[in-house]
């Protein structure tokens, strides 16, 4: 088989959740062993490359970066959103509960910080679903990088409620007790957190092997590598597409599915036994390889000790600047979008009658 073929079958066995039988019966393959061999000296290539296209802007990208998300949700000088995504996994072998997101399902999490295109920038992969989104944070390299590149240039990520709030990283304000000029924080910094969100949904339907991830279990953290990866090969060649269960590219003349129907409901979910035998604290202070606890460096940055972190006080100082700086234009914008409604209704009105 050529290289250009077996790119072909790697991605055909990435973009669908066809089994490997059903691949190699597609390809003229007497063994689903060389599916597999093909699909793991494919994903190794692209995990070889991850540092060339994955990896946190500087100079001209950054400006670009913060400008993206200034026309999104008119924050200034935000370069990244983070977020984290579950990738659904079997059951595995060796420390099970650690896995056990509490929907009842076993995932790992895929952390991640894009730009405003929705391109990666850094991403760590395999976490434990029983963890949150802020240990997946301090966990991987995203500190070390905002506090290197972002802060010396007055620059700074957003995230939502979940993650500390830092000089480096900005959340939203208690929606219970904002006042207006808060709210306008808040309307902004959900539009700016779009691009992470779409940026997932992009890459789940790409790459519906992500649904569920029926893998070695000690290979299912590079299969998401190489996702990502591809990911950001693709937005950068053809931009972001729309990808839908119901594509006319996954469906026959005849009008069945190419893909297999998705197989996640038929498969064994955790007793309720064993979910209650993981209490939450007990899932946090799990270390993500599944023994010890939160490593040294992660637990000084979710206490506030992280010496980076540690001597930069003010995380709520910069969120009341910016505040103060998008308040006037939010504020506008909404009174346009009200006066706009109100024009709308008295043309219906007068047109139609009230309705």
């Amino acid at each position: 088989m050529t290289m250009r073929k077996e790119v072909c079958l790697a991605m055909h066995f990435l973009g669908s959740l066809e089994s490997q039988d059903t691949i190699a019966l597609s390809w003229g393959l007497r063994q689903s062993t060389q599916v597999s061999a093909i699909v793991n000296r494919f994903v190794d290539a692209v995990c070889s490359l991850d540092k060339h296209f994955i990896y946190f802007p500087e100079g001209e990208e950054m400006r670009a970066a913060a400008d993206g998300f200034y026309e999104k949700g008119g924050l200034p000088r935000c370069v990244g959103a983070m977020d984290g995504t579950h990738v659904e996994i079997p059951k595995p072998p060796r420390h099970s509960g650690d896995f056990l997101y509490y929907k009842g399902k076993y995932t790992r999490i895929l952390h991640a910080m894009v730009d405003s295109k929705g391109l990666f920038l850094s991403v760590n992969c395999g976490i434990p679903g029983s963890l949150g989104d802020n240990v997946a944070l301090v966990e991987s390299e995203i500190p070390t990088l905002l506090f290197e590149h972002a802060y010396p240039n007055g620059c700074y990520a957003i995230g939502d409620n979940i993650y500390p709030l830092r000089p480096l990283l900005l959340k939203s304000y208690d929606f219970t007790t904002a006042d207006e000029r808060q709210q306008a924080f808040n309307r902004c910094l959900d539009r700016a957190r779009a691009p992470v969100e779409n940026a997932f949904s992009r890459l789940k339907g790409r790459f519906r092997r992500l649904k569920y991830l029926r893998v070695a279990h000690g290979r299912q953290r590079r299969f998401m590598v190489a996702c990502c990866v591809l990911h950001n090969v693709i937005e950068r060649n053809e931009g972001p597409g729309e990808y839908k269960d119901d594509d006319p590219a996954f469906t026959r003349a005849d009008g069945q599915d190419l893909i297999e129907p998705d197989i996640t409901e038929d498969m064994p979910r955790a007793d309720a036994a064993e979910r209650e035998a993981k209490g939450m604290s007990e899932r946090v202070a799990k270390h993500h390889r599944g023994v010890g606890k939160v490593s040294p460096r992660g637990k000084e940055i979710l206490d506030g000790e992280y010496a980076p972190w540690r001597d930069l006080q003010g995380g709520e100082a910069l969120r009341e600047l910016v505040a103060d700086i998008v308040y006037p234009e939010e504020s506008e914008r909404v009174a346009r979008a009200v006066t706009a409604g109100l024009a709308y209704a008295e043309w219906y009105e007068r047109e139609h009658g009230r309705p």
